[in-house]
């Protein structure tokens, strides 16, 4: 198998099943708890597992709590849905309700395990799985933090512990009570772009057909490390002999901060001159088709990335990656000449990493 086929949804789904069959696990009828009210990786995880399940006939059902992108999205699969009231902490009627409501669609359906991703559905919803005669299994997306819902997760042990990456699995560490813990690596879905495409994707979104495109796809967060990719194409503007590109930047408002934060790189952007090198693309549904488009990807965390779909996403679609040698992106981006894995958040260092694959591009 090689290094890309490990995270094919279809071997992904197998893996997770025959892991859900283990004698502690034995599993007819798998339950996947989203939220639906932002999308991100986790979303995309589930969605993968869902067009595989519903496509070959597995028994997988998907709850969500908010309408939107996933939800729409779901439906297109043709996946079992199930929908349970939103809730807030804040709010312990609507974390009563939600609770109850929860536990009928468990009573009904008969759930044998259930799949939970983000700690505060798990909080809120596992122990009411555990009472109905369920396994629960926490596939965790990030690391254990410090708040209060990740410290409550110690006290209520999943059966299993699943980790998105070896990295992630040792922050868990401290579980004493877990019966098992295994990586497994979320699924992936892409393909190899054909020039054709490329053309017309660059006149979609209004791009210079001769420029090689740098691309930068995810949420509008600190540390996925847009700062320092406007410092270091600022830096990389001023350097001569370096053929024509242009950067794409994918990603859009989501949430209140967003909005500043978006604001505040736009103006970062402009003290730098990169007015007319930069499009902002906002939110977009079609990555993929923007990645396969693209020469690189270039995502310098500041912080360390729990894995990084997006990293595997990129290599599948033909794409370079450049990225910051921290967290799950070891284990996300295959170490080849292609590739480049910076030694620490350095606008210098990512410029001379673009600017040695601009060159390889050309040359």
């Amino acid at each position: 198998m090689s290094f890309l086929e490990q995270f094919e949804p279809k071997a992904i789904v197998k893996r997770l099943e025959n892991l859900l069959t283990l004698d502690a696990l034995k599993s007819k009828h798998v339950l996947h708890v989203g939220t639906g009210n932002l999308f991100g990786g986790v979303e995309n995880i589930m969605l993968s597992i869902a067009r595989v399940t519903a496509s070959e006939g597995r028994k997988h059902a998907f709850a969500y709590c908010y309408e939107g992108r996933l939800a729409e999205e779901l439906r297109l699969s043709g996946a079992e849905m199930l929908r349970y009231p939103a809730f807030r902490y804040s709010n312990p009627f609507s974390l009563v309700h939600a609770r109850n409501h929860f536990s009928r669609l468990l009573e009904v359906n008969s759930f044998e395990t259930v799949i939970f991703y983000a700690p505060w559905t798990y909080d809120a919803l596992s122990g009411i799985a555990v009472k109905m005669g369920a396994k629960i299994v926490f596939w965790a997306m990030n690391y254990l933090g410090k708040g209060i819902l990740d410290l409550f997760m110690r006290w209520r042990c999943p059966n299993y512990l699943l980790a998105c990456s070896q990295d992630v699995l040792n922050s868990y560490a401290g579980f004493k009570k877990l019966e098992r813990s295994q990586v497994v690596y979320p699924p992936v879905e892409g393909r190899v772009n054909g020039s054709n495409e490329k053309i017309e994707t660059k006149k979609k979104v209004g791009a210079d057909q001769n420029a090689a495109v740098i691309l930068m796809a995810s949420r509008l967060d600190f540390y996925k490390g847009h700062t320092l990719l406007i410092q270091g194409l600022g830096e990389l503007v001023k350097r001569s002999g370096i053929p024509n590109w242009q950067v794409w930047i994918a990603g859009g408002v989501q949430k209140k901060s967003d909005l500043k934060y978006l604001q505040n790189l736009k103006k970062l952007a402009g003290s730098l001159g990169l007015e007319n090198k930069i499009l902002w693309l906002g939110q977009r549904n079609d990555v993929l088709e923007l990645m396969r488009c693209a020469d690189v990807f270039c995502q310098p965390n500041i912080g360390p990335e729990p894995f990084g779909v997006v990293f595997v996403e990129a290599q599948m679609a033909g794409c370079r990656v450049i990225t910051t040698n921290m967290g799950g992106a070891r284990e996300a981006v295959e170490k080849c000449t292609a590739n480049r894995l910076i030694d620490k958040p350095c606008p210098f260092l990512l410029a001379d990493c673009l600017q040695e694959v601009l060159k390889e591009k050309v040359a």
